[in-house]
């Protein structure tokens, strides 16, 4: 049996199957200092929880670029301020600015916004799957998995769908850089890629000071911070990178990851097709299962001490919401795929506390439309032999298929 010092966040085979190690540090070691970042990882249910609870111990105002950087952080500073904007994270603060900036888009994603998105949604959906539906296959990340939700988001945004593949690409440079697993030289290219989209986005921002629309650009451009300040161009920039990139990516890995579970549970299917209630439940046991967001990162304002181990001031405490929703104290039979679960909403794919996801109602209705989508185009969907290695995107944090090939008949 593999040890503790076996394993490492940056290493590609345990980031392929992080579950064996997840389990030993709940077992042998609930809170454990990873080698290789010098994070303390935090990998139960109920020490998670302390953490998320806690703001004013575990704080988010950090400096992400510096914790995550390869060590190109003063030539990628240099880039953004030479040629963009100072990069700046609204979701990287503490009480009260994070409440203050939280409330400036709460109501774009409250659930009378997000239902009265739906039949929007459903026709995206639709209009994607007419575009692959004849062939009888398709690589699904690519051909649905990500434009899907990335489609959502423009719409949502006010940006137009044609400009969609710089969103892809300037999408994934912000996750790669996010998720600690790229060279310094990639780390310098995302840079440069986070520059253009600055630009691009500052531009739509100017149009709308003088073309106001309905969409979340707008909004942004006549909201007040603390009811009379208009917000700085950096701090517009900072929600609509968290949007565009953040409510993509983490949607299309649900959703690949998610339907791949569900092909390894056939029986599931036809549950599904049956009853609409049935997809939302699975829904919410695919987010406990595989959570797209494996962990996320706190700086310690203090010494402390958590499940035993001393943390000192200053240190970064990487809690593992993935090991979270698998532990076994919270999960009886945690590594069993369940639908019937009585206590699944209790999961914390999308966190929980002051910082819980605000687009978690968002996303669980793009799933919930995605799958009744293709549940009821696509017939006897299946894995396409040969064709799938089931390799996830290198990503310290995140986890979703880099590719998903399957097959299936038309109705």
């Amino acid at each position: 049996m593999r040890s503790l010092s076996d394993y490492s966040l940056r290493d590609r085979e345990t980031m392929e199957c992080p579950y064996q190690f997840y389990a030993t540090m709940r077992r042998e070691q609930p809170v454990h200092r990873d080698p290789a970042t010098g994070f303390f990882i935090v990998s139960r249910y109920a020490d998670v929880l302390e953490v998320l609870r806690h703001p004013s111990i575990y704080s988010s105002a950090m400096d992400r670029m510096a914790i995550h950087s390869t060590g190109a952080d003063e030539e990628v500073m240099r880039i953004y301020m030479t040629r963009g904007f100072t990069p700046l994270s609204t979701l990287d603060s503490d009480p009260p600015t994070h409440t203050q900036y939280r409330e400036l888009v709460r109501d774009a994603f409250s659930a009378q916004r997000v239902q009265s998105l739906t039949v929007h949604m459903t026709e995206i959906a639709e209009n994607i799957v007419d575009q692959f539906v004849a062939g009888g296959a398709c690589e699904f990340v690519s051909q649905f998995a990500r434009p899907f939700p990335l489609t959502v988001m423009a719409d949502i945004l006010g940006v137009p769908r044609s400009d969609q593949a710089s969103f892809k690409a300037w999408s994934d440079a912000m996750i790669d850089v996010y998720g600690m697993m790229i060279s310094r030289e990639r780390e310098i290219e995302c840079a440069e890629q986070g520059v253009e989209m600055q630009q691009y986005l500052a531009a739509r921002l100017k149009e709308r000071t003088l073309e106001p629309k309905d969409d979340i650009l707008s909004d942004l451009v006549r909201a007040r911070y603390g009811g009379d300040r208009p917000l700085s161009m950096e701090e517009m920039l900072s929600y609509a990178n968290v949007l565009l990139v953040a409510g993509n990516h983490t949607t299309s890995n649900a959703l690949s990851n998610s339907l791949y579970l569900l092909l390894q549970h056939p029986e599931a299917i036809a549950k599904l097709r049956e009853d609409d209630a049935q997809i939302r439940s699975f829904i919410e046991e695919a987010l406990r299962f595989e959570s797209p967001v494996q962990g996320e990162i706190r700086v310690v304002t203090k010494d402390t001490v958590l499940a035993g181990t001393a943390i000192p001031k200053g240190s970064v405490v990487n809690f593992r919401v993935a090991s979270a929703n698998r532990d076994e104290e919270r999960y009886p039979d945690s590594a069993a795929f369940d639908m019937g679960r009585k206590n699944v909403n209790t999961h914390l794919a999308f966190g929980a506390g002051i910082h819980h996801c605000l687009g978690a109602q968002l996303a669980r209705q793009e799933l919930f439309v995605a799958f009744s989508v293709l549940l009821r185009r696509l017939k006897n969907i299946q894995l396409a032999p040969g064709r799938n290695d089931f390799k996830h995107t290198p990503n310290a944090f995140l986890r979703g298929l880099e590719e998903l090939h399957i097959t299936f008949e038309r109705p």
